[in-house]
């Protein structure tokens, strides 16, 4: 709001609005008659015209750049793609959970890490993902099935040079087994998948 800043308490609402408007718009899905919603919510003090303005004043000022690709979106991305490879149906959207949860976990944790953290979210999201399914029970991902998912991200294109991946990967399985503040790897496995339904609790080891 900094940008738009003003000393017009009507003003002020009326970007806050906005702000909430947009925000609403870009990540939830299934809205409807958000615009309407909010000019009740607002009980009278903007009319739908009055928010929908606001809006596109807010969005050409910050010349549109809004809702940059976070490495979870990437990861949500890929973990769509995993869905179309694992064995036993009944069961991959517990596991698909499982997979994801780790790769977030894994991807957070980057940003608080000096050798990773200027790297593109795609990058960042392609090496916490490949790590999160280095130990994935062959029941679920046999090798020859995670090989096809690993091709098929990088055919995406989205993410840098695949030696680049992997080197971030390394840099990332350092830093978890290096650092007292947060899980290892194997940690974060027992944590989130207790009773070893995913993953394999043997040595972690990097692909």
């Amino acid at each position: 709001m900094g940008k738009f800043h003003s000393n017009d308490m009507h003003q002020c609402q009326l970007i806050a609005v906005a702000s909430l408007y947009i925000a609403v718009k870009i990540y939830e899905r299934t809205r409807k008659d958000t615009l309407s919603c909010f000019c009740k919510l607002c009980e009278g003090r903007f009319s739908e015209q009055d928010i929908e303005k606001m809006e596109i004043k807010m969005l050409t000022g910050l010349d549109w750049l809004v809702n940059p690709p976070t490495p979870q979106a990437f990861i949500y991305l890929y973990t769509r793609l995993l869905a179309t490879k694992l064995t036993g149906e009944s069961r991959s959207v517990r596991v698909c959970s499982c997979i994801y949860d780790v790769a977030s976990y894994i991807s957070e944790l980057s940003l608080l890490q000096t050798n990773i953290r200027d790297e593109n979210a795609s990058t960042i999201a392609s090496a916490s993902f490949l790590l999160a399914i280095t130990r994935v029970n062959e029941h679920w991902l046999n090798s020859c099935r995670r090989s096809e998912v690993i091709e098929e991200i990088f055919a995406l294109g989205i993410s840098a040079d695949p030696s680049v991946v992997f080197l971030v990967l390394k840099l990332m399985k350092a830093n978890l087994s290096s650092s007292n503040d947060c899980l290892s790897v194997q940690e974060m496995y027992t944590r989130l998948d207790p009773n070893g339904e995913v993953y394999e609790y043997t040595s972690v080891h990097v692909m």
